[in-house]
């Protein structure tokens, strides 16, 4: 079978490998199988200290390239091989045998099965009382409804969803929409124009001839002080206090609602991948240890910087986060790895340079 050939055979499967794997979420939990628990240990330790190409690669193919490419290959196939259908199975068998014998290296991938879930269970996830999702193209088709849809919710419902939303894509392992980071307050930063995001709510309230003082003073007190000193929770405060302004002025659902962004949209955005970039090389030029850093991130920050999949590797039984085990993580990726999103938007920053 032609590469190319392969190729497509692998995509119609979940399958991952150490070019595709961005988290190495897949790899720890294919570790955890190993019958030789000091070959996982050892295999987790090169694949989270290796340089990997970047962009990752799209789909699966078990590279041969070096002794340790071919180590980890074998064991992401071991791990996955009841996924791959078995003429393709074997064709990968064979390929790795023969470069495993060419770099010198011996691989016993032996691991236990995979624990068979019973399929009449259904876990219902209920992100409002009126959303409920039971799977992960349910919670993504959720997420794409609320980023096109989220001014048809009440500013306390969104909010209320976004969390949810958050929760259960963190077990499921799935992406997190934009919007659902900004009303959930990940990796946000406040709106430099805050104030004039307010007085476009007076001008609203003065052609609709009503009372526009309350948004005229805040929008001087803004003016007067530094916004973009304000916190996480200062920002998540003042959004929630200005989407009920706008629910009692008929703001938020009138004629003016399609030309002033709702609350949080005024207040905040999120940061860009080159902010966060900059911020993780400012921590360590800062000499911050990674202890100090895990012990000051919360749920919301792990998934806004590793992505849902890490999440269930770096908390303990009872669901609290293990600030050890994020400590090395932290240090092993070195910051984090930007989304797809935070990818093309830099590749248009620099395309406009």
């Amino acid at each position: 079978m032609s590469t190319a050939k392969q190729h497509s055979a692998v995509k119609q499967h979940p399958i991952v490998d150490q070019r595709t794997d961005r988290s190495g979420a897949a790899f720890v939990k294919i570790a955890k199988r190993l019958d030789d628990q000091d070959l996982a240990e050892a295999a987790m330790n090169t694949l989270f200290s290796m340089e990997r190409p970047e962009p990752l690669d799209k789909t699966a193919s078990f590279p041969t390239d070096t002794p340790e490419d071919t180590i980890l290959s074998r064991i992401y196939f071991e791990g996955q091989r009841e996924k791959i259908a078995a003429d393709l199975a074997g064709k990968i068998d064979e390929r790795l045998r023969t470069f495993e014998i060419l770099h010198g290296v011996s691989v016993n991938a032996a691991m236990r099965p995979l624990e068979k879930k019973a399929a009449a269970v259904s876990v219902i996830h209920e992100l409002l009382p009126q959303c409920k999702v039971a799977c992960e193209s349910e919670l993504v088709q959720a997420g794409k409804d609320f980023s096109t849809g989220y001014r048809q919710l009440s500013g306390r419902d969104r909010v209320a969803f976004a969390q949810n939303f958050l929760k259960v894509a963190s077990e499921m392992g799935a992406d997190v929409p934009d919007e659902v980071r900004l009303y959930t307050g990940v990796h946000v930063v406040p709106r430099e124009d805050m104030a004039e995001q307010i007085l476009l709510r007076k001008v609203a309230m003065d052609r609709m001839g009503e009372d526009s003082s309350g948004y005229a003073v805040l929008a001087s007190e803004l003016r007067s002080c530094d916004v973009t000193a304000f916190s996480r929770d200062d920002l998540m405060k003042l959004a929630g206090a200005v989407c009920l302004a706008d629910e009692a002025c008929g703001l938020e659902r009138g004629r003016f609602s399609r030309s002033i962004p709702d609350a949080w949209h005024s207040v905040m955005r999120l940061k860009t991948a080159g902010e966060l970039a900059s911020e993780a090389k400012m921590a360590a030029d800062d000499g911050r240890k990674a202890e100090d850093v895990a012990r000051a991130m919360d749920k919301s920050d792990i998934i806004g910087r590793f992505g849902p999949g890490v999440l269930e590797e770096v908390e303990d039984g009872d669901g609290r986060i293990d600030t050890e085990r994020l400590a090395e993580l932290l240090e092993l990726f070195g910051g984090a790895r930007p989304t797809e999103t935070e990818e093309t938007e830099r590749e248009r920053n620099g395309d406009a340079q």
